[in-house]
């Protein structure tokens, strides 16, 4: 029975090649996505389409981000990350990419003033905030944060380039790609020590179907004035979801 399949895909391979297989997949999920729903993303295709194959290796390997990728498989229906191992890459390599979530980070939000990266207070209760300072220029987003920063301070991600083909929605890949981008979090958060993790995103507004789903999955809406600008206005809604260690890790 054919299933579907969240796998993280590595950053070290075993040969030129084979980056060059994973990179030509990643370019035409991505341009792919870029030309169904133009007006889900910040960016363009006729942009993208021009960029070198260097610069889609430089983004498909950059260290600080990670790629969840959901196929299909043969076998029965596995919604757990796997990744590195030989016959997960050649999964990778030999399927089409029906959907695909990225992570930036992690980064500290130490250096944030507050309140940032705390919650604050209105009349209908307490509303998230993000730190979307920390991914913006002069912010290199190739560079790995220190993991001692990270000790004992919230690390922030970044949630960018999510997608699932048409042909394939409502079978659940977006919700599985988010569950497992979620749980990476929560591992990396436990193994650097940190307090919490806080994943932001920007949606669309009029993208309804994307918005339910991050609700659904925990997600709430930050202050409007938190939001990046683009000549004086806010290009997106803003969403957060605090990820906090297991009670029992």
């Amino acid at each position: 029975m054919r299933g579907a399949k969240i796998l993280q895909v590595p950053k070290t391979l075993s040969s030129p090649s084979l980056q060059a297989l994973l990179c030509q997949r990643f370019k035409t999920a991505r341009l792919r996505a870029l030309q169904e729903d133009p007006s889900a993303f910040s960016s363009a295709y006729e942009t993208e389409a021009l960029f070198a194959d260097e610069i889609w290796a430089k983004r498909l390997l950059n260290p600080a981000s990670k790629t969840f990728v959901a196929v299909w498989c043969c076998e029965r229906e596995e919604e757990d990350v796997e990744s590195g191992d030989q016959s997960d890459i050649d999964v990778l390599v030999e399927n089409e990419w029906l959907g695909m979530v990225v992570l930036l980070g992690p980064r500290t939000t130490a250096a944030t003033p507050p309140p940032a990266a705390v919650s604050t207070t209105s009349p209908s209760g307490p509303k998230p905030r993000f730190p979307w300072s920390v991914f913006l220029p002069p912010n290199d987003p190739f560079s790995l944060t220190d993991p001692s920063r990270l000790h004992g301070s919230e690390a922030a991600y970044l949630a960018v380039s999510m997608f699932v083909l048409r042909e394939v929605r409502r079978q659940q890949l977006g919700r599985k790609l988010i569950e497992a981008s979620v749980e990476a979090v929560r591992d990396e958060v436990k193994a650097l020590s940190a307090t919490r993790g806080n994943i932001g995103l920007g949606v669309i507004r009029e993208n309804v179907a994307a918005r339910r789903l991050y609700e659904r999955l925990g997600f709430e809406y930050l202050p409007v004035d938190d939001m990046p600008k683009a000549e004086g206005e806010a290009v997106e809604m803003g969403m957060a979801r605090i990820v906090e260690m297991d009670a029992y890790s």
